[in-house]
């Protein structure tokens, strides 16, 4: 077979039609046959290494993701930095990534799995307690996306955390804003409402955060609360904790 072929054949074994889950024996065996003949195709060593991240066997998904950003940084770079984030929690190696993608595309808003790179970037400086650059990439994303696409198409989770770095700085009105805004936009969410009676907890409005709590607690039980397939999402809340508040609440 010529190198032209090799390489075909790599393709139509990954892209064939195969119908394999991603991670099944069978699945994994064919990659393995594809790379064989084509062993610079990203998308082999990309297959091959996210059904570990997925099943937390993250020490096996980085050689694969290595030759990925190897073969097609400008594809995967984003990526692997989006895999740091949620799986890994490595905040300051998705943060690189996400740079790096940024030197690759100048000009240009990337959206690693149809995310934002600067709200991205923003949840890595979150997490490391940058609450000031967390703050202005949020901003960034927040403003650029309204201008895009309009305000009524984002989802809310981008306030929400924006308000949460407020709330670490101790800024709570601008906090309050955003967790408003965050409910506004999306009309049912349990994460929103409950930071909000939080909020009217800590302002001494104690009519206000009990209804609030009750708000929050209907949402949630009714399943609009914020959470990631594999992972827990970043300030997940949980029913325990709005029953938390609430017992507090009651108490006070």
């Amino acid at each position: 077979m010529s190198d032209a072929e090799k390489k075909a054949l790599a393709k139509e074994l990954v892209y064939g039609g195969f119908n394999y889950h991603q991670g099944t024996s069978a699945h994994q065996f064919q990659l393995f046959e594809a790379n064989k003949y084509d062993t610079t195709f990203s998308e082999i060593h990309r297959e091959l290494g996210i059904p570990y991240l997925k099943r937390g066997i993250a020490h096996t998904f980085y050689p694969h993701f290595q030759k990925v950003i190897e073969y097609d940084a400008l594809n995967w770079q984003g990526w692997r930095g989006y895999n740091y984030l949620f799986f890994y929690r490595d905040y300051e190696r998705a943060l690189h990534d996400f740079m790096e993608m940024d030197k690759l595309t100048p000009g240009v808003v990337d959206y690693p799995q149809a995310l934002n790179i600067d709200y991205l970037k923003a949840i890595c400086y979150l997490k490391m307690g940058d609450h000031q650059n967390a703050i202005h990439f949020f901003d960034k994303q927040i403003n650029y996306e309204i201008q895009s696409t309009g305000i009524e198409y984002m989802e809310p989770i981008s306030f929400l955390y924006r308000g949460i770095a407020h709330w670490e700085t101790g800024d709570f009105e601008k906090a309050k804003n955003s967790f408003k805004t965050a409910l506004a936009n999306d009309r049912k969410n349990a994460d929103a409402a409950f930071w909000l009676a939080k909020y009217w907890q800590k302002t001494g409005n104690k009519k206000k955060a009990r209804k609030m709590v009750e708000i929050a607690k209907g949402f949630f039980l009714n399943g609009y609360d914020i959470k990631r397939p594999y992972v827990e999402a970043f300030y997940q809340t949980y029913l325990a904790d709005i029953e938390e508040l609430e017992k507090e609440l009651d108490s006070s």
